[in-house]
């Protein structure tokens, strides 16, 4: 278990080592970040099997639900802005306090859990939308792909007329990319509520990883233009330093000068100009009188 344990951690090390920007997306996220997100996943499933189990699986549902509050407690506890703190723990006694109503499968018992849920996710969303940037399409791809599997093993659980992960699947992506082919519909009130979550994360994603694709496609070609621009640059600094070496050659005392070459005799003698007109000497002064 020990070896286990060190193989573990020196591949996780490896990976953030050869990755650096995968270490820095991971410490991007604060612990209490980290503790939602925990709470969120505990949540998720306790409130479905509150909803629809019952006997062991219920107690075993209010057991992770109470198990999601305690956790959401100490996300409040290491939490240090004070109005965030006051949240969380604001939603971790209204966990505890649902938990205790009478658990029905109709209308409107199940809404409290419910707005307790949501208003967690939205908390958790806010957390993470330091990922969600379209310069990280590998993170939001993950994100997207782990959303649709936990909808269509979710569809498969929740729904009876689903008979199959497959069709569980298929459900969930014809959901959340809102096409809605019409031959899986949720038919009972839990996978519809399901349904309501699957579409609105669809939008959000199907949106992200649009954008995230033209990001990528339009910054390769910007890529390759300053690139270009950057060789330009840098011939021509290197004929301006040239250019320099030499100035800086020719001016220094004991250079070697270039003597001029002589100009011939008939170049530096001055050539008569054929197209002036001939002018006659000046008259003399006039003879004097008699």
């Amino acid at each position: 278990m020990t070896a286990l344990k060190g193989a573990v951690i020196a591949s996780v090390e490896n990976a953030l080592m050869t990755r650096p920007h995968l270490g820095r997306a991971l410490h991007e996220l604060p612990r209490t970040g980290w503790l939602r997100v925990l709470a969120l996943a505990l949540f998720i499933p306790a409130f479905y099997a509150l909803w629809t189990g019952e006997g062991a699986i219920a107690h075993l549902a209010t057991a992770l639900w109470l198990g999601a509050a305690a956790v959401l407690m100490l996300a409040a506890r290491a939490e240090e802005r004070a109005g965030l703190r006051q949240l969380d723990l604001l939603l971790a006694v209204l966990a505890c306090a649902t938990v205790l109503s009478p658990d029905t499968h109709h209308w409107p018992g199940w809404m409290p859990r419910l707005a307790v849920a949501t208003a967690l996710a939205v908390r958790v969303v806010l957390d993470i939308r330091v990922y969600l940037r379209r310069d990280r399409l590998w993170l939001l791809l993950v994100a997207a792909g782990s959303c649709w599997l936990l909808g269509g093993v979710g569809f498969y659980w929740l729904d009876p007329k689903v008979h199959n992960v497959a069709d569980g699947l298929w459900l969930a992506f014809t959901t959340g990319a809102t096409v809605g082919y019409g031959d899986l519909t949720p038919t009972v009130g839990s996978s519809r509520v399901l349904a309501l979550f699957v579409v609105l994360v669809g939008y959000t994603f199907l949106s992200l990883v649009t954008a995230a694709m033209v990001t990528a496609l339009l910054g390769r070609e910007e890529r390759l233009q300053m690139q270009a621009l950057h060789r330009d640059i840098a011939a021509l600094r290197s004929e301006l330093q040239a250019l320099r070496r030499d100035l800086a050659r020719q001016e220094q005392p004991g250079a070697l000068s270039v003597p001029d070459a002589p100009w011939p005799a008939d170049v530096l003698a001055p050539q008569p100009d054929r197209r002036a007109r001939t002018h006659d000497p000046a008259p003399g002064p006039p003879p004097a009188g008699p």
